[in-house]
C-alpha cells in the first residue's frame, strides 16, 4: 500500500488501515468483529447471524458482499435495514435470487431452487437434450478398476462434478448420492 499523495516524503512509512479492503482474505472477518447490531453467529454456518430481541427474529446470510436478511416483524427489518444503509452503501430488494438459489414467496410458503442454475449447467456440459431417467446411475454399471483412461472421451469432469456438487449442496440433497 502506498502513502496518500501529497504524504510522501522518501521515507519507507507504513499506513495503519482503519477498514477492510474489499477483496482481502481477511475482510469477512472484519465483518465478523464490527457486529455492532447484538447479532450472535448461528451454530450452524459461520455466515449465519441472528439476533432475538422482544420476541422477534433477525436474521442475517452473508457471503463476500452479498446479504439477505429475513425477520419476523416487517419493521424490524425496515429498521435494521435502514441502519445498514447509514452505515454501508446498499442496495435493498426484494430477496428473488441469492447465490445462485432462486427464492419464491408465496401467501403460505417459501420456495427455492437453482433451476436456472441446472440449465446453464447442462447447456455449459453440452447436455440440454439429454433425456431423463428415473435412477441417477445404471442399475448394473461396471466401474474400471485398471486405471486406463479413455483418450477419446475428453469431458471436464471435474467441473462438472463440481456444478452438480454446488446444486446438491444448495436444494438438491438427492444429488448426493450419483455425484
Amino acid at each position: 500500500m502506498k502513502q496518500p499523495q501529497g504524504y510522501e516524503n522518501g521515507t519507507n512509512k507504513v499506513c495503519q488501515l482503519k477498514r477492510s479492503i474489499y477483496g482481502l482474505k481477511q475482510a469477512p472477518r472484519c465483518w465478523n468483529k464490527r457486529n455492532e447490531h447484538g447479532f450472535k453467529v448461528s451454530n450452524a454456518a459461520p455466515c449465519l447471524f441472528i439476533r432475538e430481541r422482544d420476541g422477534q427474529k433477525l436474521i442475517i446470510g452473508i457471503y463476500v458482499d452479498d446479504g439477505i436478511v429475513a425477520g419476523t416483524d416487517s419493521r424490524e427489518l425496515e429498521v435494521f435495514i435502514g441502519e445498514l444503509k447509514s452505515e454501508f452503501k446498499i442496495v435493498s430488494k426484494n430477496a428473488d435470487y441469492f447465490l445462485g438459489i432462486e427464492i419464491q414467496q408465496e401467501e403460505a410458503f417459501t420456495k427455492i431452487h437453482q433451476k436456472t442454475y441446472a440449465e446453464k449447467c447442462l447447456e455449459r456440459f453440452n447436455m440440454s437434450d439429454c433425456k431423463p431417467v428415473s435412477t441417477p446411475m445404471l442399475k448394473d454399471e461396471e466401474t474400471s478398476t485398471s486405471g486406463k483412461v479413455n483418450k477419446a472421451i475428453q469431458f471436464p469432469y471435474r467441473q462438472a462434478v463440481g456444478a452438480l456438487m454446488y446444486l446438491m449442496l444448495g436444494t438438491r440433497p438427492d444429488l448426493a448420492y450419483s455425484v
